[in-house]
C-alpha cells in the first residue's frame, strides 16, 4: 500500500509542477513579448546606424543628438507606453483571428490621447519641452497620414495570408493568457493539494510537497529563461532579450519552495522533540506509579 501512496503522491506532485510553471508562463508572457521582443525591435529600429528617408540619410552621429539607446528604453519602458503597446499588441493578434476586433483600433486617437495626458513625463524623459505647437503639428501629421485604416489594411492582408495552423498558434496564445485558464489552473492546483492532502492524510505534508513542487518549478522556469533567451538572441540577433518578469517568477517560486521546506523541517523537528519528551514523561510517570 505504502508504494502505491507514494506513486500517487509523486504523480500528484508532477502534476503540481506542470500546472504552476504554466500559470506563472500564463502571468508572463505578454510582457516578456512586449519586453522581450517588441520593445527590442523598436529599440533596434530607431537606433540602427543609417536609416534613410527619401534623399535625406539620418547618420548615428545625427540620430545620437535626438535621442540615446538609454533614453528610448527608459521611454519605452514607461507604464503609460508599456499601456498602449499592450493594447495594440492584444488587438492586433485577436484581428487575425476575429476581424470585429479591427474596430477598435483608432491609433491617431490614442497617440494624440497618449501625448496631451502625458506630456509633462513624456518632458521629463527626453529632456525636452513638448509645446502645444509640436502637439498641433503632430496632431495634423497624424491625421493626414490615416494610420488606422493602413494598420487596419495590413492586419487583414496579414490574415489572409497565413496559415490554418498559424491561427492556431495565435488562438492557443489568446487561450493561454486569459482569465478563463488562470482561473482553470488555480482551481486545479488546488484540487490537486487537496488530493495530496488526502492521501497523505497529514495537515504539513501537503505542504512539504508544494514546497517541492515550488523549488522545482522555479528551477525549471529559470533554465526556460536561460534557455529561450540564447535561443532568441541567436536566431533574431538581438543584443538583449528581456524575460525579467519570469526570472523573477522563477526566483520567488525557488526562495518560497526551500523556506517552505526548510519551515516545515523544522516544525516537524519540533513535533517529534514534543513527541519525545512526552513519552519519556508518560514512561517516567509509569515507573513512579
Amino acid at each position: 500500500m505504502k508504494w502505491i501512496k507514494k506513486i500517487g503522491v509523486g504523480l500528484l506532485t508532477l502534476i503540481l509542477i506542470n500546472l504552476i510553471c504554466l500559470l506563472a508562463i500564463s502571468f508572463n508572457l505578454k510582457k516578456i513579448l512586449i519586453n522581450g521582443i517588441i520593445k527590442e525591435t523598436i529599440t533596434q529600429q530607431i537606433t540602427k546606424k543609417d536609416q534613410q528617408e527619401g534623399n535625406f540619410i539620418i547618420t548615428e552621429d545625427i540620430l545620437n543628438e535626438i535621442t540615446d539607446d538609454e533614453q528610448i528604453r527608459d521611454l519605452l519602458n514607461s507604464p503609460e507606453v508599456e499601456e498602449l503597446i499592450n493594447k495594440y499588441l492584444d488587438i492586433t493578434i485577436y484581428s487575425m483571428i476575429d476581424e470585429n476586433y479591427l474596430d477598435e483600433i483608432e491609433l491617431e486617437k490614442d497617440m494624440l490621447q497618449f501625448l496631451q495626458e502625458n506630456k509633462e513625463s513624456l518632458e521629463k524623459k527626453i529632456g525636452h519641452e513638448i509645446t502645444d505647437e509640436v502637439i498641433s503639428n503632430t496632431k495634423q501629421q497624424v491625421e493626414d497620414r490615416d494610420w488606422s485604416r493602413s494598420y487596419k489594411q495590413t492586419i487583414q492582408n496579414a490574415s489572409k495570408s497565413i496559415t490554418s495552423t498559424e491561427k492556431t498558434v495565435l488562438k492557443g496564445y489568446k487561450f493561454l493568457i486569459s482569465k478563463e485558464l488562470r482561473m482553470i489552473i488555480i482551481i486545479l492546483i488546488i484540487i490537486d493539494i487537496g488530493l495530496i492532502a488526502l492521501i497523505e492524510k497529514s495537515l504539513f505534508k501537503w505542504l512539504k510537497q508544494l514546497g517541492r513542487a515550488m523549488t522545482v518549478s522555479g528551477i525549471l522556469l529559470l533554465v526556460m529563461c536561460i534557455s529561450v533567451k540564447i535561443i532568441i538572441m541567436k536566431t533574431m540577433n538581438f543584443t538583449s532579450f528581456h524575460m525579467e518578469s519570469l526570472q523573477k517568477t522563477g526566483i520567488g517560486m525557488l526562495i518560497s519552495g526551500i523556506i517552505l521546506i526548510i519551515l516545515l523541517s523544522i516544525i516537524n523537528k519540533r513535533i517529534d522533540k514534543k513527541k519525545e519528551e512526552e513519552k519519556e514523561y508518560a514512561i517516567s510517570e509509569t515507573l513512579n506509579e
